[in-house]
């Protein structure tokens, strides 16, 4: 998997949330998020029909009402968590051959 990944601040939850812009459709619409970096977004969805299939796709706009942002020292907080995060703890298995189980 691969694409853009942003951090975005969710009002109607009052959290921060990372989108990853893994899918074909949603990489091409990435380019549209990036002019908009620090600004306001509205995250909209769209039925795509090729003819063959469908499928939903995001969409992505300027943000036309008023938002509230949390204070600048939890945006930065969170800015930093996001472009340094934790190293993660990998945890192995226990081997499963010596187990009785029956698979």
């Amino acid at each position: 998997m691969y694409g853009p990944e942003f951090l975005v601040w969710i009002p109607s939850q009052g959290v921060f949330a990372t989108y990853f812009m893994s899918s074909k459709t949603a990489r091409r619409e990435a380019k549209k998020m990036e002019p908009l970096l620090g600004k306001a977004a509205t995250f909209r969805c769209k039925l795509i029909d090729s003819g063959r299939f469908k499928w939903h796709g995001p969409v992505v706009v300027p943000c036309s009402s008023p938002l509230e942002v949390p204070a600048l020292d939890a945006i930065k907080g969170e800015v930093e968590k996001f472009q340094n995060p934790p190293k993660s703890d990998i945890e192995i298995a226990d081997d499963a051959s010596d187990s009785d189980r029956v698979r």
